[in-house]
């Protein structure tokens, strides 16, 4: 199964980012996303190399934007800051996300990595992690080549299989999911980068498009249930010889 967008939502994806944009939920999330991604890209190298106070402020960060953004609400509580700065310290788990990072895509990621990230993020939002897609907003914030999945982007997917849309936390469902949004990616991704581009000059096109997920995101954040299809992969047609 593939997603791709229809005709009429190739034509109109600049009003759906200009949708996300003036969505005040959209604002508030892309402005948070960005602030985080300042300061994590500054303190990104010395945290890889095990610095104690790169470590507490990418954690302190990471903490503060999952608060706004309601993980201590809506029955999906988290850990502490010190528990925080307990995961980014572990040497194993910096270890896999500078896997995860040198992997420039979704499809490039070693599977096993990546569920061993994701284990180690769900452990921070105790005790009902497969309520909660919080982990997976973690890992788009620290990692923004994978889409995150929230309720509004869970919407957009009402065309793929249920037990897809309605994600309980299990790894092998989550990189389902993650395959399908980055062959989207695949098919339409340079034509969302321009149509973005020219909707939103803040930021230049190389960095957009070192965030592949976080512009998933985004354009399913606002497309709701319009324009996007799937197409169950085709039969090959037996001609008699």
């Amino acid at each position: 199964m593939s997603l791709t967008l229809t005709p009429a939502g190739t034509r109109h994806a600049a009003e759906i980012f200009k949708s996300f944009f003036e969505d005040h939920r959209g604002c508030r999330y892309h402005h948070d996303f960005l602030c985080f991604r300042k300061i994590f890209l500054a303190n990104q190298a010395r945290w890889l190399e095990g610095d104690e106070n790169a470590t507490r402020e990418i954690a302190r960060c990471l903490q503060c934007v999952l608060i706004h953004w309601g993980a201590n609400k809506r029955n999906a509580p988290f850990a502490g800051l010190d528990q925080f700065v307990a995961r980014l310290r572990e040497k194993h788990f910096r270890c896999a996300m500078e896997r995860l990072f040198a992997s420039r895509s979704v499809a490039a990621v070693d599977e096993d990595n990546r569920a061993r990230v994701l284990k180690q993020l769900y452990r921070l939002f105790v005790p009902r992690p497969k309520r909660s897609t919080y982990p997976t907003k973690a890992l788009m914030l620290l990692c923004p080549h994978v889409p995150a999945f929230d309720s509004n982007v869970r919407e957009a997917l009402h065309c793929i299989p249920a037990h897809l849309r309605k994600w309980d936390g299990t790894a092998a469902e989550l990189l389902a999911l993650h395959k399908i949004l980055e062959a989207f990616w695949a098919r339409h991704g340079q034509h969302l980068l321009g149509v973005l581009q020219q909707v939103n000059h803040e930021h230049p096109a190389e960095e957009w498009d070192a965030c592949p997920g976080r512009v998933v995101d985004m354009f399913l954040f606002s497309v709701g249930k319009r324009y996007i299809e799937a197409e169950e992969p085709r039969l090959l047609e037996w001609e008699e010889p």
